[in-house]
């Protein structure tokens, strides 16, 4: 398995930049070229945090389903929307356009959020429309 953090930079985040933790199972040695769904676990926490409970455990499960998966650590108080949301519409842009790197299926990247963070799922998919790569912000 890789593991990897990725750092997201949106306009608005007032303390510090979202990250992206990978967990990426390895290629398979008899189906070296499958790809895998990508799942974006995005932990509950009312926005003022993010349940750890949420986070890592959630990722083993779909580990152990097969799917690649990754914790989006977005931006909690004190800032405001719509910073998480740029944040998740960047975390899918970010996965999409390394999709044949990663080895994930570019359509089947998944949000699966807890509480808020499925309040942050629900927001990005309704602000953008499916449309995440034309509204984030690369520095």
């Amino acid at each position: 398995m890789r593991y990897e953090t990725i750092r997201l930079e949106v306009p608005g985040q007032q303390t510090g930049e979202a990250l992206m933790q990978l967990y990426l199972l390895d290629s398979l040695e008899f189906a070296p070229d499958r790809l895998r769904p990508m799942i974006i676990v995005i932990p509950g926490g009312g926005y003022t945090r993010r349940s750890d409970r949420e986070k890592e455990p959630i990722v083993m499960k779909f580990l152990s389903m097969g799917f690649h998966a990754c914790v989006l650590e977005y931006s909690v108080a004190p800032n405001r929307f719509p910073v998480a949301v740029r944040e998740l519409a960047l975390a899918i842009a970010t996965i999409r356009e390394h999709a044949d790197e990663w080895h994930v299926k570019a359509d089947a990247v998944i949000p699966c959020g807890f509480s808020a963070g499925g309040h942050l799922a629900c927001s990005t998919r309704s602000e953008h429309r499916g449309r995440a790569e034309q509204h984030t912000h690369r520095p």
